[in-house]
């Protein structure tokens, strides 16, 4: 059928779909029968799916496009199939991972018995009625909208609790980071499910077949010992007709010799994203 998402290989119908998590992430909580609204449509209906909190991020996957996959993981949107280049729906299904350092402010609309009213969600706030909703602001401007009335009571509580502990740590030594690292460590370099550390020119050469960037840029490795700027990294990526020298000489006209170093660049359009320190006016 036209529009269709296909199965993955023994994957039923009515199975909950799961996140394949990285090296270091647990699942905490978890919310069945979540509704995900629309930001720019009426909450009267929504797409049906479960709601995850693990300590790095609040994903939301619908059943017909959960579930493990054996691709390797190389970054949170990358560990889904419902995220995978050419999938149907795969843009829209981007925006429903949400890593916990992204989440600005955290609300929820609760009823009791006499009202329905809306509270901010602060550490250590007890609540006690019934959750109808949970709305997240990210610090990306992106307003995600969960309606929890069809999912059991029992649910309901534990996974705002969840997102409000663990995206509000009370120490620096809580976050997703520090359990990745010690994870990270323990598996060897030649491991295929490992994340890159962006410290081999191989790294970077992945990077940039990845978003189809391999013929437009290079890995310039002229600051390996870093002499010529000492708070860049070894390696550097830059356009592919900018030779060693252009580097060294562009070097001397940057604030501590920062030079504008590429980040990102998008995989269809092109466009990268670069950055770099000031000009500096006096040479």
């Amino acid at each position: 059928m036209a529009g269709s998402i296909p199965l993955q290989q023994n994957q039923r119908l009515d199975e909950n779909p799961e996140p394949t998590l990285l090296p270091g992430e647990i699942i905490v909580a978890q919310a069945k029968n979540v509704l995900r609204f629309d930001a720019m449509a009426e909450r009267k209906s929504g797409i049906s799916g479960v709601l995850y909190v693990t300590n790095f991020r609040v994903t939301f996957l619908t059943k017909m496009a959960g579930g493990h996959c054996n691709h390797p993981v190389q970054s949170a949107f990358l560990s889904n199939p419902d995220l995978n280049e050419g999938q149907i729906y795969a843009e829209s299904q981007q925006e429903l991972h949400i890593p916990l350092t992204c989440i600005f402010e955290i609300s929820c609309t609760v009823k009791s018995l006499t009202k329905t009213k809306v509270k901010k969600l602060v550490p250590g706030l007890h609540i006690s009625s019934k959750v109808e909703m949970i709305e997240i602001s990210c610090k990306d401007l992106r307003v995600l909208r969960f309606g929890l009335r069809f999912t059991p009571k029992q649910q309901q509580k534990p996974i705002v609790g969840a997102i409000l502990h663990y995206a509000y740590p009370s120490s620096v030594a809580l976050t997703f980071a520090f359990s990745f690292s010690r994870v990270r460590s323990n598996i060897a370099s030649s491991d295929s499910n490992s994340v890159p550390s962006f410290r081999k020119v191989s790294d970077w050469l992945k990077e940039l077949s990845r978003l189809n960037m391999g013929q437009k840029w290079r890995i310039a490795e002229v600051n390996t010992d870093f002499q010529t700027c000492p708070s860049l990294s070894a390696l550097i990526v830059c356009p592919a007709l900018v030779s060693d020298a252009d580097i060294n000489r562009m070097s001397l006209h940057y604030n501590d010799a920062r030079i504008p170093v590429w980040c990102w660049s998008h995989p269809k359009t092109g466009v990268s994203l670069l950055y770099s320190a000031a000009i500096d006016l006096g040479r």
